[in-house]
């Protein structure tokens, strides 16, 4: 059918070129005396398309449990270009959060985003691709969707979504 010769066509190092701009990297920290930051953590979120846009402001989804307690966080671009972004909205069950980085000069060309998915959901074999960034390292995992129900320890509320069955080697992706 028309639906696995298009699976058959994916390429998810064309996916990762096309997008990458979108990908940023988010640290969560606490202040120290002298305004120094001490890292509590860190993960990755990509840039999106938000309603009502703020004007000069960018909108960041990232995971809830990267920001958890925190009302400021850093967006760190591909580029090296680092911004500080406030914690708008939180969604726990789904553990997602967006971030709003605001006083963005041109927010097209430095918030390239990615357009979030309204077909049908994920079935499971469709392919999945997992980027991950930290700074300016980006690291790739591509594999397929197993099944639906999935638990994790970490946030047991996600058993809607599918389970991944992604290679576990992590591909650099500095040098594409």
């Amino acid at each position: 059918t028309r639906e696995i010769n298009e699976l058959r066509k994916f390429d998810p190092i064309d996916l990762f070129k096309s997008k990458r701009d979108s990908l940023v990297s988010v640290s969560r920290f606490e202040l120290l005396p002298g305004q120094q930051k001490n890292p509590l953590g860190f993960g990755s979120g990509f840039f999106v398309y938000a309603e009502p846009v703020k004007k000069g402001s960018c909108e960041v989804v990232t995971n809830n449990h990267v920001v958890k307690d925190s009302k400021t966080v850093d967006v760190e671009l591909r580029d090296g270009h680092t911004f500080s972004a406030e914690v708008v909205k939180h969604d726990t069950k789904n553990d997602l959060a967006v971030l709003q980085i605001k006083n963005v000069a041109e927010p097209s060309k430095t918030c390239p985003t990615l357009d979030l998915a309204s077909g049908e959901p994920v079935k499971p074999g469709d392919p999945l691709v997992q980027l991950t960034a930290r700074g300016k390292q980006f690291w790739f995992r591509s594999g397929h969707a197993k099944a639906y129900g999935a638990m994790k320890e970490s946030v047991p509320n996600l058993k809607d979504f599918p389970e991944a069955d992604l290679n576990r080697r992590n591909l650099p992706l500095n040098t594409i």
